[in-house]
C-alpha cells in the first residue's frame, strides 16, 4: 500500500501527461504497475510513472514485450517518474537516478511532496550523468514533451493537499 498523497501525485501527473499524450499521440504513458527492465543496466522497476515515445519504439531503444497484453517494457522510457516517500529517499533519488541513467532513459522526474522537503525536478540524461534542468521563475523545460512544467502544492481545508501540475 502507498500514501495517501504520493498517490494523489501520481494521479495529477497521469491526468496532466495522459491529457498530452492523447491530443499529441506521439508515444504512452503508463502510470503505476507496469514493469520496465532494461538488462545492461540490471534495472528491472515498477516506476510511478514512465513515458515511451514513438520514436524510443521505432529505434527499437524500447520494446513492447508481449503486444497490447504486456506487463514489461524493456530498454529505455523517455521519461520516469518517481514519487519520495519516508522510506524511499536513497531509492528514489540515488539508486534508481542512477540505474535510469545507466538504462540512457532521456529524463528521470523527481517529486518529494514531503512538506519540509517539497520539491519537483527534471533531471536531462548526459554521457556523464543525470543533470538537474534548471528552473526559469518555477517553470522546469522537459525536452521529451517540449513543454514546461511546474507542480503547485495547496492546502486544503480536509488537511490532505492537493497538487496541480501546470504545463505551458
Amino acid at each position: 500500500m502507498e500514501r495517501l498523497i504520493h498517490n494523489r501525485i501520481k494521479a495529477e501527473y497521469g491526468r496532466v501527461l495522459g491529457n498530452i499524450e492523447k491530443e499529441e499521440k506521439k508515444g504512452f504513458l503508463c502510470v503505476d504497475r507496469m514493469l520496465l527492465s532494461h538488462l545492461e543496466a540490471d534495472l528491472s522497476t515498477e516506476p510511478d510513472g514512465m513515458y515511451v515515445s514513438n520514436e524510443s519504439l521505432t529505434k527499437g531503444l524500447a520494446v513492447v514485450n508481449g503486444g497490447d497484453d504486456t506487463i514489461e517494457i524493456i530498454g529505455s522510457a523517455d521519461m520516469t517518474l518517481e514519487v519520495v516517500s519516508p522510506t524511499s529517499v536513497e531509492k528514489d533519488t540515488m539508486h534508481l537516478m542512477r540505474l535510469h541513467w545507466e538504462a540512457k532513459g532521456r529524463e528521470y522526474w523527481l517529486v518529494d511532496p514531503r512538506e519540509k522537503t517539497f520539491s519537483f525536478n527534471i533531471y536531462r540524461y548526459t554521457p556523464a550523468k543525470f543533470v538537474a534542468v534548471r528552473k526559469v521563475q518555477g517553470w522546469i523545460k522537459s525536452q521529451v514533451f517540449h513543454k514546461e512544467f511546474r507542480l503547485q502544492r495547496e492546502p486544503t481545508d480536509s488537511g490532505v493537499p492537493t497538487f496541480c501540475l501546470e504545463t505551458r
